[in-house]
């Protein structure tokens, strides 16, 4: 494992040229990084941090934030899938719990629809269980089934990556560098520093591009179908889009950022 690209290390500030970010170190926490950015075998690493003297606590705040940027890269072949395995085992032992890894991908429809497949995998499989259920309690046919996992999954893909793309669109037409990162359920673009309008204008793009995707789809899916469970599981996806600018998420805390920026500005003119 190694840094992502886009991360370097000069002395005790990490460097993020995508994002347009210095980050200012500790110098035991610049140690542990600058004998990452080389390569080496995670519970090497583990180890070479636990001998620098650095407390479990510290070990598990280096690795949370790199993580949070997305900043490990990782072999990907099946022998290194199973040592990661490992070596995530005997980081247990040790008292840490691994988050889940974070990647950055370069920003195309390629990797755009790898990262939002990723992410939508565990909540299609829940659509598909909830079908399951529905069938097997006798409140939904299987038709009716295929029309509600079928449409739900669609709806949900494509909405995800409009949202996304409409990220990626504003910051590429700022003339800012722009990364996919994702794990788990988040995903997110990562991009350098853009001014106050078209900071805005990303907010707005991406939850409309969501909102107006899964909106289309649905009305196209009733029309079609006229399936209420279908209709309304692409209806809900509609209003997770809209509530994407609420602070209990990525855009709406990036909003909430901005307005308190935009206040504090006009409380010194």
């Amino acid at each position: 494992m190694s840094l992502s690209a886009g991360l370097s290390l000069k002395n005790t500030i990490l460097r993020d040229s995508i994002a347009g970010v210095d980050h200012q170190l500790h110098y035991l926490a610049a140690a542990a990084i600058g004998r990452l950015a080389k390569g080496v075998l995670f519970h090497k690493w583990l180890l070479f941090m636990l001998d620098e003297q650095l407390k479990l606590d510290e070990i598990r705040e280096i690795v949370n934030f790199l993580n949070g940027i997305g900043g490990f890269q990782l072999s990907r072949s099946w022998p290194r899938r199973l040592k990661l395995g490992w070596q995530r085992l005997i980081s247990r032992l040790h008292g840490l719990r691994p988050p889940r890894l974070v990647r950055r991908l370069p920003p195309n429809p390629a990797n755009l629809l790898k990262a939002s497949m990723a992410v939508c995998a565990p909540v299609s499989l829940a659509s598909f269980s909830t079908a399951l259920l529905l069938i097997w309690s006798g409140f939904m046919t299987l038709s009716s089934a295929a029309w509600f996992v079928g449409a739900f999954n669609v709806i949900l893909l494509a909405s995800l990556m409009s949202h996304e793309a409409g990220h990626i669109a504003v910051a590429k037409s700022a003339g800012s560098p722009a990364t996919i990162i994702y794990g788990g359920l988040r995903i997110g673009i990562l991009h350098g520093r853009l001014g106050r309008k078209a900071e805005w204008l990303s907010l707005v793009a991406g939850s409309l591009a969501g909102l107006l995707t899964a909106g289309c789809l649905t009305g196209i899916i009733w029309l079609l179908s006229h399936q209420f469970l279908a209709t309304f599981g692409g209806a809900s996806l509609s209003l997770f889009h809209l509530f994407s600018l609420s602070p209990l998420y990525g855009d709406g805390r990036a909003l909430t950022r901005l307005l308190n920026r935009q206040d504090a500005t006009n409380a010194h003119s």
